[in-house]
């Protein structure tokens, strides 16, 4: 659908010779660089795989606990009443459904783990989208594009702006 609007745009700007009245600057940024060399990003990365493996961890736990309920059910002697039995397999039971509740809070769609990892880069994505919004002001762009979105399938490197945006950005003091 972006690549239909956007096709759209550029067709129309065609169409009505604006590009060629050199009324409209374009440049693009590979927003992919960008997180991978950004140091926010980094340690926002980190301290998010941090939390993750303390869930999985936490998920590890509850799941060898069922286990091990499993394996004494399992091993019941044959003298204990059918009552006990099936009081161990209901524990069993409601333990599995526990761990699916965990499972799905922590780690489901909107989950505990995907909004702490928003909260972590939000800010910093927001940081980003300024520096290349101040830029494309300063430097009078009309249009600026994300390679890593697919709507670049060709750029001259000198519309390329993502090295401008990495400088500004580490310019910039990380906020703490």
């Amino acid at each position: 659908m972006k690549r239909v609007i956007i096709t759209m745009i550029v067709t129309a700007l065609f169409g009505t010779g604006i590009l060629f009245a050199g009324g409209i600057k374009i440049g693009y940024v590979n927003s992919d660089k960008i997180f991978q060399e950004y140091e926010e990003v980094q340690n926002a990365q980190k301290a998010f795989n941090e939390e993750q493996t303390q869930w999985q961890q936490e998920y590890q736990q509850k799941k060898s606990e069922i286990e091990n309920l499993q394996n004494e059910y399992d091993n019941l002697p044959s003298i204990v009443t059918e009552q006990r039995r099936e009081e161990k397999l209901a524990l069993i039971e409601k333990k599995k459904r526990e761990l699916q509740q965990y499972a799905e809070q922590i780690f489901g769609e909107g989950g505990t783990a995907a909004q702490r990892e928003a909260e972590l880069l939000q800010p910093i994505i927001d940081k980003i989208n300024q520096v290349i919004k101040d830029i494309a002001i300063e430097e009078n762009y009309t249009i600026i594009f994300d390679t890593v979105s697919g709507n670049i399938v060709y750029g001259k490197p000198n519309l390329d702006i993502t090295d401008k945006v990495m400088k500004r950005l580490k310019e910039e003091k990380p906020e703490e």
